[in-house]
C-alpha cells in the first residue's frame, strides 16, 4: 500500500478475548461509535469499521474472531486530511489484512 507523502500512521492492535462483535452492536445502537460505522466481512470473517471521533484522520476496525471475541485494529492517520475511506479506513483495511492472515495462517 502506498501512502501520501508526509503521511504518519500511529497504529495500535489488540485482542478483545471476552467480548464479541455483538457487544461493539449493542453499544453503537445505545449512542456509542455516532460518528462512522460500517459493517462489513474481510477474508470470511465480519468486521466493523467505527469510530466515535469526528476527524477522518480516525478509524477503527474490529474482526469477529469467535462469537465471544475479536481483534481491534486502530489507526490514526495524522497530517493528511482525506475521507475516512480513501485515508485512514484505508490504512486500517490494509494493516487489519495482514493481521488477519497472521492469526489464520493465510497469505
Amino acid at each position: 500500500m502506498t501512502f501520501s507523502a508526509g503521511a504518519t500512521l500511529w497504529v495500535t492492535t489488540f485482542v478483545e478475548p471476552q467480548w464479541g462483535l455483538a457487544k461493539l452492536v449493542t453499544e453503537h445502537a445505545q449512542g456509542a461509535s455516532p460518528e462512522y460505522w460500517k459493517p462489513d466481512t474481510m477474508a470470511g470473517h465480519p468486521v466493523i469499521y467505527y469510530t466515535g471521533q469526528g476527524s477522518p484522520e480516525f478509524c477503527n476496525l474490529a474482526i469477529g474472531i469467535t462469537d465471544t471475541s475479536y481483534v481491534g485494529v486502530n489507526v490514526l492517520q495524522y497530517n493528511v486530511i482525506s475521507p475516512r475511506e480513501q485515508g485512514s479506513c484505508k490504512a486500517t483495511t490494509a494493516v487489519a489484512e495482514q493481521v488477519l492472515a497472521t492469526i489464520t495462517g493465510r497469505k
